[in-house]
């Protein structure tokens, strides 16, 4: 076998760069078309909000303000409990502890600052 020159190794590394930029971008592009569905399918949701709000106050069994108020906030909860049941506590040590190790705090006191 011949030995590698300088300039085989200089366009295997330019190759291996130039992947490595693909891939990044590739990624990036998956990001923002997940970053887009998901600002879509909140829209939609939120719009229907005020259509099912609509139909709750003035169908035929409608309700009182008070009742709407109270089931739109049992609704929200279920689906902030929900959410971090399913989302969040499986990516706890990534979304929270590390972060708030780096940040020189722990959780709670970070929670404190909330309260």
């Amino acid at each position: 076998q011949k030995p590698s020159t300088l300039h085989e190794n200089q366009v295997v590394l330019l190759t291996k760069a130039e992947q490595a930029e693909q891939d990044a971008a590739q990624l990036h592009s998956q990001k923002v078309v997940h970053g887009t569905l998901m600002i879509v399918v909140g829209s939609a949701l939120h719009a229907g909000s005020y259509v099912w709000s609509e139909f709750v106050l003035t169908g035929p069994h409608a309700l009182t303000i008070f009742q709407n108020t109270g089931l739109q906030a049992v609704v929200a909860t279920a689906i902030m409990v929900l959410w971090q049941c399913v989302y969040t506590i499986p990516r706890w040590k990534a979304l929270i502890a590390i972060p708030a190790r780096q940040a020189h705090t722990t959780w709670l006191a970070a929670m404190g600052l909330l309260c």
